[in-house]
């Protein structure tokens, strides 16, 4: 957009909410003119298990994992069969329960479980 209209600035608006590495990807975008690799699931995850706990430290068990559930969708997209886990994810109501599904996802997604 700066190239195209001369524009000053460009929001990013709800973009950070579910993609909270699109502040450094644009960085290195602007700088280098590269697109980084895609942030890990490990990573994903870590980030997400971060965010929830600062919910819940904030706003309580009860309504920081409620509020949560918006953000699972914009961490977990592009997993093949997340609805499953998604599923879960949207009924629990403790905290350990949460992280419990996460570690599940992160062992069912990762490099070694997946078929050759």
């Amino acid at each position: 957009m700066f190239r195209q209209t001369g524009c000053d600035a460009v929001m990013i608006g709800r973009g950070a909410i579910h993609n909270p590495w699109i502040f450094n990807q644009s960085k290195e975008l602007m700088k280098n003119g590269t697109i980084p690799a895609e942030v890990t699931l490990d990573e994903k995850i870590k980030v997400l298990e971060d965010h929830i706990r600062y919910s819940v430290e904030y706003k309580g068990e009860a309504r920081g994992l409620l509020e949560m559930r918006k953000h699972y969708n914009g961490y977990l997209k592009c997993l093949p069969n997340i609805s499953f886990f998604r599923q879960q994810l949207m009924q629990l109501t403790k905290l350990d329960d949460v992280l419990n599904v996460l570690d599940n996802i992160a062992k069912h997604y990762s490099v070694d479980a997946l078929p050759a």
